[in-house]
């Protein structure tokens, strides 16, 4: 006996698409790419400040201080829109039946945990490119460990990074440049890392939803 679909019950592929947002994807990961460049740029700055502090320039102390709040400030808002993104990254997933590390919103807190957010990051964000980027080549297929190694090394030093703020002189002045300098050539790396994780996220999950939106209703 043949069995009539429920009348009530709209198709899967509407369900989909009304809950894709691919619009709203893009969006955040272009926002999160504007606040990572401006917070390479504000640490910059802050080490050009920090050598005039060191030489003794006038005026260089306040103009330090005030690019470091201005990088803390970039920080906060760019993380909570990372954490948006990543949010909205695996409601589009789940709602196409393609497997995540976690839900929408243990996602979010598996990067809020301290310490072992650190390792839960990492899954996530491996789970979110595996699932949308499936045939990723070159450094997109590697561009999450790329950006977690990064980070590890930066925070390792980090430590003696502020160490060395402590001091003043001509002696300390070369190895403050140094630290500085690794520092933000690794959270470069880190940031160009994870942008080119959203870019090719967001496009995939574009033409997952054109798929979506093709499929027999």
């Amino acid at each position: 006996m043949r069995k009539e679909p429920n009348p009530y019950a709209p198709p899967s592929a509407v369900i989909v698409v009304s809950q894709l947002d691919v619009e709203g994807l893009r969006g955040l990961g272009r926002f999160c790419s504007v606040v990572f460049a401006l917070q390479v740029a504000a640490l910059s700055i802050d080490l050009l400040a920090q050598i005039f502090v060191d030489l003794g320039v006038t005026g260089a102390a306040h103009l330090s201080d005030l690019v470091a709040r201005s990088a803390a400030v970039a920080f906060v808002v760019g993380f909570v829109a990372f954490l948006a993104w990543v949010r909205r990254a695996t409601l589009n997933l789940r709602a196409i039946g393609r497997p995540t590390f976690a839900s929408p919103t243990t996602s979010v807190i598996c990067f809020l945990v301290p310490f072992a957010s650190f390792v839960l990051s990492f899954f996530v964000l491996r789970g979110l490119v595996r699932s949308s980027v499936p045939k990723a080549k070159g450094f997109e297929r590697h561009a999450v460990s790329i950006w977690w190694l990064a980070l590890f090394v930066d925070f390792g030093i980090a430590p003696f990074r502020k160490a060395f703020r402590f001091y003043s002189g001509p002696g300390y002045l070369a190895t403050d440049v140094l630290c500085q300098s690794l520092a933000i050539a690794l959270f470069s790396v880190a940031l160009v890392s994870i942008t080119i994780v959203i870019r090719a996220v967001a496009k995939s999950q574009e033409c997952l939803s054109a798929e979506a939106e093709l499929s027999p209703r």
